[in-house]
C-alpha cells in the first residue's frame, strides 16, 4: 500500500468492544475487540502520512458460528430483537457491504474513527473487497475523479515539476492554478497531501507511458534501451529544483524510491528474458539488476548529478548505452 501511495484496511471489531451486553458474559472477547479499536487508532494516525486509511467496523448481532445459540429459539429471537435497534438482521455477505462501503473513500470516515453497524450499508462501485477468514477486511480503493478534477491535478502536476513546491503556499498555487481552495481540497485535504498526490499521479502516468513503449518493442537489446530511455524521457520535466524539493519531503521520496525499485526489478527481468533468448551473454541478470538499481538510487539521491553534472534524465540514457554494451554478445 505504501508503495502504491494510497490504500485503506478495515478491522472487524464488535459493540461489545464499546459497550457491555446483559446475559452474554465475554469479558475476553470484549477487551479484545476493544483493542482491536485502539490498533486501529494508532495504525490510523501512523500512516495517514502514507494515504492509507484505518478504520474499525463494529457490528452488533450477526449470524455466525460465535452467535449460533442467539439464533435458536423464540426467546433468542426476542432477546435480539429488544437489543437491536434496526428491524434488520445482518448477515455476512451485509458485514462485506459495509466494511468496503464504509472506508472506501476519504469522505466515507475519517482515519481511525470507529463506526457501529447492525444492517448492511451498499457496497461501494469503485472498491475492490476481501474479507478474510480471520476477521479481516482489506479495502483497495481505486480513485475516481471528473474531467475537470483531472485537469485540474495535471495542471498541479506540470506546474510543480516546473517550479518545484517547497515554497508554495496553498493561495499561490489557486492563484496559478485559477481554481479555489474548496476545488484544490477536493483532491486532497491539504498541501502536503496535495504534493503527494501530484507526484503518485505523475509516476502513475509516467509507468504507464514506458511500459507502452516497451510493448511495442519486441528485440531484448532495444527493449532494455527503450525502457531506460523512456525513462529518462518521462524525467526530463522535471525540474532541479522540484527533485530537490522531492528529496527533502519525505512522502514525496517514498513514491519516488518505490518507483525507483520497481523500475530496477523490471531491468533485471528484461535481462533475464534477452539472456534466456539467446540476444545478451550468459550473465548473471541479477548482478546486473543489483548494479543498475544501484546506479538508479545514485541518480534518485542526485548524487550523480552532482558528481558528473548529468542530469537525471541523461544520467538515465547513458546506463542504457552502458548495460546494452556489457551484456550484448
Amino acid at each position: 500500500m505504501r508503495a502504491l501511495g494510497r490504500g485503506a484496511i478495515v478491522h472487524v471489531s464488535s459493540i461489545s468492544g464499546r459497550v457491555g451486553i446483559p446475559g452474554i458474559p465475554q469479558a475476553s472477547y470484549a477487551a479484545s475487540k476493544a483493542g482491536l479499536s485502539g490498533l486501529s487508532a494508532e495504525l490510523a494516525v501512523r500512516w495517514a502520512r502514507h494515504s492509507i486509511r484505518v478504520n474499525t467496523v463494529a457490528p452488533g448481532f450477526f449470524r455466525s458460528e460465535i452467535t449460533g445459540p442467539l439464533y435458536e429459539g423464540e426467546r433468542a429471537a426476542e432477546y435480539r430483537r429488544r437489543n437491536t435497534p434496526l428491524p434488520k438482521e445482518g448477515t455476512a455477505d451485509d458485514m462485506a457491504a459495509r466494511s468496503c462501503g464504509s472506508s472506501a473513500t476519504p469522505e466515507a470516515m475519517s482515519p481511525g474513527r470507529r463506526s457501529s453497524s447492525t444492517a448492511a450499508g451498499p457496497p461501494a462501485d469503485s472498491t475492490s473487497c476481501r474479507v478474510k477468514g480471520n476477521g479481516y477486511a482489506e479495502v483497495m480503493p481505486s480513485t475516481r475523479r471528473t474531467a475537470r478534477q483531472t485537469d485540474l491535478l495535471e495542471r498541479l502536476v506540470a506546474l510543480l515539476a516546473a517550479e518545484g513546491f517547497a515554497s508554495f503556499t496553498l493561495d499561490e498555487l489557486t492563484e496559478r492554478l485559477r481554481c479555489s481552495k474548496t476545488t484544490l481540497y477536493q483532491l486532497a485535504g491539504s498541501k502536503q497531501e496535495l504534493v503527494r498526490e501530484a507526484v503518485k499521479h505523475y509516476f502513475r502516468s509516467a509507468a504507464e507511458a514506458i511500459e507502452k513503449q516497451v510493448a511495442d518493442t519486441s528485440a531484448p537489446a532495444e527493449r532494455v534501451v527503450v525502457y531506460l530511455n523512456a525513462v529518462a524521457q518521462q524525467l526530463r520535466p522535471l525540474s532541479r529544483r522540484f527533485l530537490d524539493d522531492m528529496a527533502g519531503f519525505e512522502p514525496a521520496r517514498e513514491v519516488y524510491e518505490a518507483n525507483t525499485r520497481l523500475a530496477a526489478d523490471r531491468i533485471r527481468q528484461l535481462i533475464a528474458d534477452g539472456v534466456a533468448a539467446g540476444a545478451f551473454r550468459d550473465v548473471h541478470a541479477a548482478f546486473v539488476g543489483e548494479v543498475v538499481a544501484a546506479t538508479m538510487q545514485e541518480i534518485q539521491r542526485g548524487e550523480v548529478s552532482a558528481r558528473t553534472g548529468l542530469t537525471d534524465a541523461e544520467a538515465y540514457a547513458e546506463l542504457a548505452s552502458l548495460i546494452v554494451h556489457a551484456v550484448s554478445p
